[in-house]
């Protein structure tokens, strides 16, 4: 009994403080830590009671390292899902370009980048994208991915695909604000008769490579597969300011790629007006 309940002890820690370093969530990562530390204990219980107590130290540390495998290969298979999504085909809305979690939505003011970075100061968006996509006003929206997330990108809107751009830099965490700036990354560019979107593939500190599906002039549907970013990772939405924008999302809200509705205009025709766009 005391070699089953370490086994199942040890097993259920080491999967929870890994859930707590890949920042997955707690509704998943916590059924899935305490069934595999549950079978964990049966299996070991089972060998102690038939084969004593060597047999089952050997069987126990078994179990402790097939529950680390088993947890990395069912993070494998969420990973590398590509479900068939249904996307709405309109023209008045953008769907999100990422599955993952809403961690800001942030107004771009005069052109710039929407957070304090380097000795605190503002800096041109243009550093972030490499491009001068939005000169004056727009809408930034980060949405994080982490390992349970599907990492295929799809388009937020049907156009032609302007441009295909990777940006070289470094693989930091991206808890911190200035690796938006400094790590690896690629700008994608979507255009039709009324709107002009951009999405940044960001990579973070485990990312090794940033996959695009398409290439500039190439036409697309709302929802088509874009790329994709390979373990963990970021995107960010860009969108340059419209009088009848309505942003649909908040910090926290969880995304469906190609699915969920991220933002709304009154019509495929833009509106023109000095009053800013209003987030919920």
């Amino acid at each position: 009994m005391m070699i089953a309940a370490v086994t199942s002890a040890l097993s259920l820690l080491l999967l929870l403080a890994a859930a707590f370093k890949w920042e997955l969530k707690p509704k998943h990562s916590i059924p899935w830590s305490l069934l595999i530390a549950a079978i964990g204990f049966a299996i070991t219980y089972l060998a102690d009671s038939n084969f004593g107590t060597w047999p089952s130290v050997a069987i126990a540390m078994a179990c402790v390292v097939g529950s680390v495998v088993a947890s990395i290969g069912a993070i494998l298979f969420f990973f590398f899902r590509d479900p068939e999504r249904k996307s709405p085909l309109d023209e008045t809305v953008l769907v999100s370009p990422a599955d993952g979690t809403v961690v800001y939505v942030k107004e771009i003011e005069d052109g710039r980048f929407p957070f304090a970075v380097k000795n605190n100061n503002r800096i041109p968006l243009s550093e972030f994208s490499q491009e001068n996509l939005i000169p004056d006003r727009g809408i930034q929206i980060g949405i994080a991915m982490n390992y349970l997330n599907v990492h295929v990108n799809r388009s937020p809107i049907s156009g032609t695909v302007r441009m295909v751009k990777p940006i070289g830099g470094k693989f930091l965490s991206l808890k911190h604000i200035h690796a938006l700036l400094e790590n690896e990354r690629a700008l994608m560019v979507f255009e039709n008769e009324n709107l002009k979107v951009g999405i940044v593939q960001i990579a973070s500190r485990l990312v090794r490579r940033i996959v695009p599906y398409v290439k500039e002039g190439q036409t697309i549907k709302q929802g088509d597969r874009v790329g994709m970013i390979k373990f963990g990772s970021q995107v960010d939405l860009l969108i340059a300011y419209r009088a009848d924008l309505s942003i649909k999302v908040k910090v926290g809200d969880e995304l469906v790629a190609g699915e969920s509705i991220v933002m709304t205009c009154q019509s495929a025709t833009p509106v023109q007006s000095k009053e800013p766009a209003h987030s919920n």
